[in-house]
């Protein structure tokens, strides 16, 4: 068998192999009940483009940004394009200087040089002055003029010629067509090639060049247009990785703010950078140094017991970005467990790979910090609660009134406030939301509660303004109701007159009233020496008065 026989069979082959593809994506497509792929991107891009010549495009944040940055990458493209080509007709004009000198011809086809003598200038200038002369207002310009210089050969060349002139002239205008601002010049200049080139045989559509010239252009559109979406795609993804940088860079800088350092784990809890500041939150300093921190289990820092639940908070799969919260236990380089407070909130890196930021915060354990002997007029609480106590129920969970005392309610009614039920929050009692409110003191003190101890001691909140106007005193303790299931916070306000307690100060006006009894002959030495005691008293300096025991009546403030 001859070779043109082979071939026939091996084209007829490959066909039988593209309609059987053909067939089975459409009968895989009926199956579905859905129509072809191909058919629902042609569908899609015709009716993008209905809309888009219809409708008035509405502009979207950040668009114009974008358009500018992508005007500014095809000024860059056509710039590089025209120092390629300009090579390229330099040698050229090298090859056929020799031939035309001596007037002969030469088989470089001649129906070019005319049109390659007057783009050479044009080129070699773009590429001089490319700053001024390339811009978003000159690129369709520019488009318009190299494209006709590539297409003016075709009205002199010879029919047998037409395919060669067409191959050399096309790496040009696919350059040419990824480089002007709208899209619809490439599609216009090289259909006009076309036109001129199946003119020369007069179209015939059984012609070789008629069949190679519509086959060239059916490549060219499907190379120019898909390379120019890429090249928007790529500029609009570098705007949105820049954007997620900034965002993720502002929320570092507002944990860090609030938190004593902050870290990024990737999705298997590795450390994927250094932190100085993780490294002197734990005193690695002596031991592990703030540069080798990268690629450490993150987990390997906290207690043993602690592990588990902190590898499913932060290993758990969350579709919101909030922020969340939780305490734990870190170990230090000296073998001290730090209590720390944790808030991380997740996101995507440039690889498409689920990372968390993790801030850390020491927590501030205020149970164990002795109270200072206070240097005011200070106020205790009642002794001993009456018989209708003033106090508040409430979750500590969802900060949800539970119950209200008699005394509470009759409470608000004196100060205007009828409107305080059941189920309203608890933080509606005060305004602000400052660390010396009454939110402010009650969401500290659930942040202290430990997990394995869900029950706090009495705390004293010394001062606290309810209803915008009342200023009382209340106590606050946590419990556990298994009946409910929850952790229930009583609050008992003192709304009686307030009594005085042993301060610096009272302590000095009790000595002094106390020496003013002595007899008038001294009344005024022992007088003088009050003051000073007083005055010294004021300061914090040499009062040593007082019962160790009354120091101990002392409740643990927060």
């Amino acid at each position: 068998m001859e070779l043109e026989g082979v071939e026939a069979l091996c084209i007829v082959f490959l066909q039988g192999i593209t309609a059987a593809t053909l067939c089975a994506a459409f009968l895989q497509s009926l199956w579905r009940g859905q129509l072809p792929d191909i058919v629902v991107q042609m569908q899609y891009g015709l009716c993008s483009l209905r809309d888009r010549w219809t409708q008035k495009p509405k502009p979207k944040p950040g668009n114009a940004r974008v358009e500018a940055k992508f005007v500014d990458t095809l000024c860059k493209l056509l710039t590089n394009g025209c120092r390629v080509v300009v090579v390229a007709l330099f040698l050229r004009l090298l090859a056929i200087q020799g031939p035309l000198l001596k007037r002969q011809n030469h088989q470089l086809q001649p129906s070019l040089d005319v049109s390659n003598i007057i783009s050479y200038p044009i080129v070699l200038f773009l590429v001089i002055f490319h700053h001024r002369a390339i811009s978003c207002r000159t690129l369709d310009i520019w488009y318009v003029l190299l494209q006709t210089l590539c297409v003016i050969p075709l009205l002199w060349t010879a029919p047998a010629d037409v395919t060669s002139v067409s191959l050399i002239t096309l790496l040009p205008r696919v350059m040419l067509g990824l480089c002007p601002k709208r899209g619809w010049l490439p599609v216009i200049g090289n259909v006009v090639h076309w036109i001129l080139a199946v003119k020369q045989v007069e179209f015939r559509l059984q012609s070789d060049v008629f069949l190679a010239q519509s086959a060239e252009l059916v490549l060219l559109f499907s190379g120019v247009f898909p390379l120019r979406h890429a090249l928007y795609e790529n500029v609009r993804m570098s705007f949105e990785l820049s954007t997620r940088t900034i965002e993720l860079s502002a929320v570092s800088g507002l944990l860090l703010g609030y938190c004593d350092a902050v870290v990024e784990v990737d999705s298997s809890l590795k450390l994927t950078d250094d932190s100085r500041q993780f490294s002197t939150l734990l005193l690695h300093g002596h031991g592990i140094s703030a540069g080798s921190l990268a690629g450490y289990d993150f987990l390997s820092f906290f207690h043993v017991d602690d592990r588990e639940h902190i590898s499913m908070s932060l290993g758990a799969k969350h579709e919101s970005t909030q922020a969340l919260a939780l305490n734990a236990r870190m170990q230090d380089c000296l073998g001290n467990f730090v209590k720390v407070e944790i808030l991380f909130t997740s996101f995507q890196n440039a690889d498409g790979q689920e990372c968390r930021l993790v801030g850390m915060r020491e927590f501030q354990d205020f149970n164990s910090v002795a109270v200072p002997l206070p240097m005011g007029p200070a106020h205790s609480p009642a002794a001993s609660p009456s018989e209708d106590a003033c106090s508040v129920a409430f979750d500590a969970t969802s900060f949800d009134i539970l119950s209200l005392s008699a005394g509470f309610q009759k409470l608000c009614l004196e100060n205007g406030a009828d409107d305080i039920s059941e189920g309203m929050s608890i933080f509606d009692l005060s305004t602000g939301n400052d660390p010396a409110s009454l939110a402010g003191y009650i969401q500290t003190a659930v942040n202290s509660l430990e997990p394995d101890k869900l029950e706090g001691d009495l705390l004293l909140i010394r001062d606290v303004v309810l209803f915008g106007t009342t200023k009382v005193q209340a106590t606050l303790q946590f419990q556990t109701d298994k009946m409910l299931d929850a952790i229930i916070g009583n609050l008992c306000i003192d709304a009686t007159p307030p009594t005085m307690t042993l301060t610096a100060t009272n302590l000095a006006k009790l000595n002094g009233h106390r020496q003013r009894r002595g007899s008038n002959r001294s009344r005024s030495s022992k007088s003088s020496r009050s003051s000073r005691r007083r005055r010294s008293g004021e300061t914090g300096e040499h009062v040593r008065q007082g019962s160790i025991f009354d120091l101990r009546k002392q409740v643990m403030a927060l």
